[in-house]
């Protein structure tokens, strides 16, 4: 374990929280908790309200979606199966994800107002989930074409109020991952899903009419033969992920995407692999990324202004854990993060100060001093 102490003055967090500078915001750490079980809990997405979604674990050892907000989980149930996973919430709190049924299938579900509710996709019913939701209510997601098994292809989805259409490739796979406010879809296909070279895409102008009506565009690579995948996608258009390069065995590696030209992200210092996994409309990133020396481990990392920074070093506490990596921004600024104990926390930014929750508050000590610490953690 690494561990190093910086003790500065509060002038100092002030003028640093002031600025808009990437690495000079600080935040806030608290962990959401769990649901009673000691499986760990994984916070997938938030919402501008601060409200976090995800899956946690149950005192019987099934994991079970959930909603937190105000410093209180919330158990979400299932669609009669033993489990459900939440993947993402809109603005308007509606939750979406997937959840089994009693006969052992996962379907897609959308939950509001208390209630969850099945989404009927045709014959994506082996395992199928929703993965990403809009502020109108337009949700994305993927599954297995063959009911019961595993077994390939599977293909994406775009549903909205009773109607769908499905993202197919022939001879291949589609994972359709996240949708923004235009309706603009982003994931990754396969042509040969055997071969596990995968390419971005994004989706537009289509109907529900029929399937495979819309605009499929693909991402060009980082560089030539190399492979990738889109997990995000902000109101702007911009596209976040990951790519690699299969043909060297090399790590994966952050990416951007807009009008046309992809940016590698790079990574912490030192470091041999990174992804994005979420962008709010700020243009602010945050993902995982190894450093030097890590072994292979990894940091949370937020990414602003051309430059990634370690979120483990702008905390305003020390934790018990270190940030391994970030799954969810919100416009508020506020991230989700998982710690190597395998708890989520919810950061927000000192600066904003709105309304930090009780165990929140930044840890300023009598005398003008703040102790700030950056911590390594098992990966």
């Amino acid at each position: 374990m690494r561990t190093r102490t910086i003790i500065v003055s509060v002038t100092a967090i002030l003028l640093a929280a002031g600025t808009t500078q990437a690495g000079s915001i600080l935040y806030s750490a608290v962990d959401i908790g769990s649901l009673g079980g000691s499986g760990g809990t994984y916070g997938a997405a938030i919402n501008n309200a601060g409200t976090v979604v995800g899956g946690s674990y149950l005192p019987n050892g099934n994991e079970v979606a959930f909603s937190y907000s105000n410093g209180a989980m919330t158990a979400l149930g299932t669609l009669g199966g033993l489990s459900s996973t939440a993947s993402a919430i809109n603005n308007a709190g509606t939750i979406v994800g997937g959840s089994y049924l009693p006969n052992g299938n996962v379907v897609p579900f959308s939950y509001s107002n208390g209630t969850m509710t099945g989404l009927d996709v045709g014959a994506l019913q082996g395992y199928t989930s929703a993965n990403g939701i809009n502020d109108a209510g337009v949700i994305v997601g993927s599954g297995y074409v063959n009911p019961n098994t595993y077994s390939q292809p599977y293909d994406g989805f775009i549903y909205d109020d009773g109607a769908y259409t499905i993202i197919s490739n022939s001879g291949g796979t589609v994972g359709a991952q996240g949708i923004n406010s235009a309706g603009t879809v982003v994931g990754g296909y396969a042509l040969n899903y055997g071969n596990y070279f995968w390419d971005t895409f994004t989706y537009t102008d289509y109907t529900f009419a029929s399937n495979n009506n819309g605009t499929f565009t693909s991402v060009p690579p980082y560089g030539g033969g190399w492979v990738s995948y889109g997990l995000a996608i902000n109101d702007l258009g911009t596209a976040v992920g990951y790519y690699s390069d299969p043909n060297t065995n090399q790590g994966r590696y952050a990416f951007s995407y807009s009008n046309g030209t992809v940016t590698s992200l790079g990574t912490l210092p030192g470091g041999g692999s990174s992804w994005a996994t979420a962008i709010n409309n700020e243009g602010v990133i945050v993902g995982g990324s190894t450093y030097a020396g890590s072994g292979g481990n990894s940091d949370a990392f937020i990414y602003s202004s051309g430059a990634m920074t370690d979120l483990n070093s702008e905390l305003l506490q020390e934790l018990s854990t270190t940030l391994e990596y970030a799954t969810a921004i919100n416009d508020v600024g506020q991230i989700v993060a998982i710690g190597t104990n395998g708890d989520t926390y919810l950061l927000s930014p000192a600066s904003s100060a709105a309304a930090p929750e009780p165990g929140s508050a930044p840890l300023l000590a009598l005398g003008g001093l703040c102790l700030l610490s950056c911590r390594r953690m098992r990966r």
